[in-house]
């Protein structure tokens, strides 16, 4: 009997080899998409408050890099911190390929013209690049994979560092998952699995 399964501990040691395979100062080497697929996915960036006169929602094209697994049991999405993508994304995304597992890693920033929020934060959030956006982000990403034949039966979950670990436990917020559904028209997807970095 072929038993297919979502094993936490798998990918979350994948993901510690994969951070130690990227070194201390991987930020500062750029992010690459070599073996990846992008593909352009519809999204929001939201601004104010979710439930409140102030919450306005406008379209964007969230660009997402998918790395396909040999054998597939899941799909990862990758969430970066602040700074945007970077050398470590891409390894991430390879540590989860190779141990079975297909990996997308989402380009927040990119999807919002922004580079380090961190330079400014104002600016930042009045472009919808915080923890808020980035949880619709993954959600959007999850449903829209969760819809082609191919991913419908996968498990799937999510990993994030910094603001992108903030993130991880935002997705378990309620609110936020109203607020994807208000915002997009359908329910979000159920995650099995969530880490934070």
């Amino acid at each position: 009997m072929n038993r297919h399964y979502f094993s936490v501990s798998r990918w979350v040691s994948g993901f510690t080899l994969a951070a130690a395979a990227a070194g201390l100062h991987a930020q500062d080497n750029p992010f690459s998409s070599r073996d990846m697929e992008r593909i352009d996915v519809p999204g929001n960036k939201c601004t104010g408050f979710y439930n409140t006169p102030a919450w306005k929602c406008e379209p964007i094209t969230i660009p997402v890099y998918l790395r396909r697994a040999a054998n597939p049991k899941a799909l990862v999405a990758i969430t970066h911190g602040s700074q945007g993508l970077d050398i470590r994304h891409a390894n991430y995304a390879k540590q989860l390929t190779d141990n079975g597992i297909n990996a997308v890693v989402i380009g927040h920033w990119e999807a919002r013209g922004l580079g380090k929020i961190q330079d400014d934060y104002d600016k930042a959030r009045r472009q919808g690049g915080d923890s808020p956006n980035m949880v619709l982000d993954v959600l959007a990403v999850l449903a829209h994979f969760k819809n082609a034949s191919e991913f419908k039966d996968a498990k799937v979950g999510h990993i994030g560092e910094s603001i992108g670990g903030v993130t991880a436990m935002n997705l378990t917020r309620p609110y936020l998952r109203r607020a994807f559904a208000d915002s997009y028209g359908k329910q979000p997807p159920q995650l099995s699995a969530i880490a934070a970095l």
